[in-house]
């Protein structure tokens, strides 16, 4: 009989799985569909890539349900299909995992990094629905992953702890690897999830093994419950009309031997991993020993956290330490600016239009210009004051010398950091 799943990681190094939705993509699936339908409509294939990972030494399987709640399926026809789907994903990976492995209900992010119009009370909703759905079917435990602020993994691991004494895996997605989206520090967010009942706390996705061991370094080797990490192949790079990962699975061997060393406990692969990376991972661990880690309580009083009915926008300068800036940002992955001139008369519900879209698209600042071709427009002070305001983009302003003496661009710059407009 296995042993429980926190005496498991107590005594040695689990192996996670590796990248499911990625996985599919390179093996002819398409951006845009739900690739948690696939667990009804084509089991197999969820099968076929649990048991490719399974081959490859993993001992922890992930269900195919990271986006499998009302409000994601929601956007395919799909809200109806939240419990059939969930259980399905339970089911398929069950029955490759065998009595040997563990499985674990994947449950991501609701808002992605983004402030959304979704509701407190909708989130609480959701994630319930998602949860008791796993829970029903019978998991090992629950992993929240791809986290970006503490708020939303907070809410979720309270539902969690609400309805089940299960093992729980809370991960964050870092790109500033010193804090959460909200602005919280790594020990303040650890201790934070430690207090409400996560077993075990690391990290996943947004960056590559070197970004992930950068994150875990901040926490001063004070660890308050075991680690996981999950990274990505490196970061994305689109060539050819495809999307590609350049971290190769010597590396992730190679790193995963110093994650253990560090004191992670679970060691997987997201993003851009396949059954090769696994199997590097289990190949550089075999007959690894991990030395016996004294867990104490990182030194640092918890910050509040509240849970706010109605989300903020999400921008520069908001919540506890705010984004972290373009600088800082193209330090740790690739990023894309876009630039979208002002109106050139008073109607900005369409420019407001497109910067809602291209924030959703994933763009990390909208460029805008100074009255570009020397035509007179909007103001883009007053724009990009909006813009950050109402989607949360970052603005980066243009100002052209043309238009001003010293005096004028003085208090124009003085304006843009009143306003909190920073990237200019």
């Amino acid at each position: 009989m296995k042993p429980d799943l926190r005496q498991a990681w107590d005594q040695q190094v689990l192996i996670g799985d590796g990248a499911m939705g990625t996985f599919l993509y390179q093996m002819g699936f398409p951006v845009g569909i739900s690739y948690e339908e696939l667990n009804l409509t084509s089991p197999e294939v969820i099968k076929d890539v649990h048991r490719r990972y399974v081959e490859a030494g993993a001992q922890i399987v992930e269900t195919n349900t990271f986006s499998a709640n009302f409000d994601k399926l929601s956007k395919y026809g799909l809200e109806s299909k939240v419990e059939d789907i969930n259980r399905a994903g339970v089911r398929i990976a069950r029955e490759v995992a065998g009595t040997a492995g563990y499985v674990v209900g994947a449950i991501g992010s609701i808002r992605g990094g983004k402030r959304t119009n979704v509701s407190t009370a909708e989130l609480k909703k959701y994630f319930e629905q998602q949860i008791q759905a796993l829970l029903q079917e019978g998991v090992d435990g629950i992993l929240l992953e791809t986290f970006y602020d503490v708020e939303e993994l907070y809410l979720a691991l309270s539902i969690v702890r609400k309805l089940s004494p299960l093992p729980v895996i809370c991960q964050f997605a870092v790109e500033d690897v010193a804090r959460t989206l909200d602005g919280y520090t790594m020990p303040e967010a650890f201790r934070m999830m430690q207090q409400q009942g996560a077993d075990v706390i690391g990290f996943n996705c947004r960056t590559g093994p070197n970004g992930i061991m950068s994150a875990m370094k901040t926490l001063g080797g004070h660890m308050s419950v075991p680690m996981s990490v999950y990274p990505n192949a490196g970061v994305a790079d689109y060539v050819d009309g495809e999307y590609q990962y350049g971290a190769k699975p010597d590396y992730f061997g190679q790193m995963a031997v110093k994650f253990a060393d560090l004191g992670a406990r679970i060691i997987g692969g997201c993003c851009g991993t396949t059954p090769a990376h696994i199997a590097a991972i289990s190949s550089a661990l075999q007959g690894y020993e991990p030395q016996p880690i004294t867990y104490g309580p990182i030194d640092i009083a918890p910050a509040p956290i509240e849970i706010h009915e109605h989300l903020a926008p999400d921008g520069d300068g908001e919540g506890k330490g705010g984004n972290p800036n373009l600088v800082d940002l193209v330090k740790e992955r690739h990023t894309v600016i876009v630039e979208l001139d002002p109106p050139r008369d008073l109607d900005i519900a369409k420019f407001m239009k497109g910067a809602q879209v291209l924030k959703d698209a994933g763009a990390d600042a909208l460029t805008l210009a100074d009255n570009s071709l020397a035509v007179t427009r909007m103001s883009n002070m007053a724009l990009g004051h909006l813009v950050q305001a109402e989607t949360g983009l970052r603005p980066l302003v243009h100002i052209a010398c043309r238009d001003r003496n010293l005096i004028g661009t003085q208090s124009h710059l003085m304006g843009f950091d009143a306003l909190g407009i920073d990237h200019v």
